[in-house]
C-alpha cells in the first residue's frame, strides 16, 4: 500500500516536498499569529450556516469591518495554503519573475527602437502613471504584507505587480485586440500568483486590478489626444 501511494504521487507530480511543506507550515502559523494580534476568531473556510448579523442603525462598524477581515482571511489562506501543489508553484513563480514591474519599461523601449512610437508613447505613459499613483499608496497605506513587516515602500496596498500588469494589458490591446484575452489572461494570472504565493491580500489585488485598468486607460486616452496624427 505504501508503494501504491508513493507511486500515485510520483504520477500525478503534485506532492510538496519537505521544504515546501515547512514553509507553508510556517506561512500557516504566521496567519494564525496574525489573526490572534488582530483578536480575529477562527472559523471554517467559507461556512455561512451562521451568517453574522449588523446593526447598521447602531453603526457597527466593527463588527462588520471584523467580518469582512475574516472572509477576506479565509479567501487569502484558501488560496494560500489549501491550493498548493508543487508543479503550480512553480508556475506562480514564473509569473512573479517575469511581471516584476521594472521590467513593463522594457516594453516601451523596444517598442520606440522598433520604429512603433505610438504605443512606445502610450506604454511609458502608462507605465509612469503606475508609478506616480502605487508608490505613493503604499507608502501612505503602509499595510503589513501577509507574513509579517516589510518596507513601507514595499507595503502590501496596493499589488504593484498586478497593477501594472493591468494597465499593459489595457493599453497594449488598445492597438492589437487580438491580444486582449491573452494579455487579460496573464494579468489575471499575475494577481492570482501574488495571492498563491503569499505576498497581497485578495483586496490588495483587487485594489490593484482597479487602479491598473483606470491608468492604462487613461494612459490611452491622453496619448491619443496628444497624438500628431490624432484630429
Amino acid at each position: 500500500m505504501l508503494f501504491l501511494y508513493l507511486l500515485s504521487q510520483v504520477i500525478t507530480g503534485c506532492e510538496l516536498n519537505a521544504c515546501e511543506t515547512n514553509s507553508i507550515n510556517k506561512r500557516a502559523e504566521s496567519i494564525k499569529d496574525l489573526m490572534q494580534d488582530h483578536d480575529l476568531a477562527f472559523h471554517p473556510r467559507f461556512d455561512f450556516s451562521t451568517p453574522a448579523r449588523f446593526d447598521i442603525r447602531n453603526n457597527d462598524r466593527t463588527t462588520f469591518e471584523q467580518a469582512l477581515g475574516g472572509c477576506e482571511q479565509n479567501v487569502y489562506e484558501t488560496i494560500s495554503i489549501d491550493w498548493q501543489s508543487k508543479p503550480l508553484t512553480y508556475f506562480m513563480r514564473g509569473i512573479e519573475v517575469i511581471s516584476y514591474p521594472p521590467l513593463d519599461a522594457l516594453s516601451p523601449v523596444g517598442l520606440y527602437l522598433a520604429g512603433e512610437t505610438d504605443v512606445a508613447r502610450t506604454g511609458m505613459a502608462g507605465f509612469i502613471g503606475d508609478c506616480v499613483t502605487v508608490i505613493p499608496l503604499k507608502l501612505i497605506v503602509n499595510r503589513k504584507r501577509p507574513l509579517g513587516e516589510t518596507n513601507r515602500i514595499d507595503s502590501s496596498f496596493p499589488s504593484g505587480h498586478t497593477t501594472f500588469a493591468f494597465t499593459q494589458a489595457i493599453l497594449y490591446s488598445h492597438f492589437d485586440s487580438r491580444f486582449r484575452i491573452p494579455l487579460l489572461l496573464y494579468a489575471t494570472a499575475v494577481g492570482f500568483s501574488r495571492i498563491y504565493l503569499g505576498k497581497h491580500y485578495p483586496t490588495d489585488v483587487l485594489a490593484g486590478v482597479v487602479l491598473g485598468v483606470a491608468v492604462g486607460f487613461l494612459a490611452v486616452e491622453l496619448t491619443d489626444r496628444s497624438s500628431p496624427s490624432s484630429p
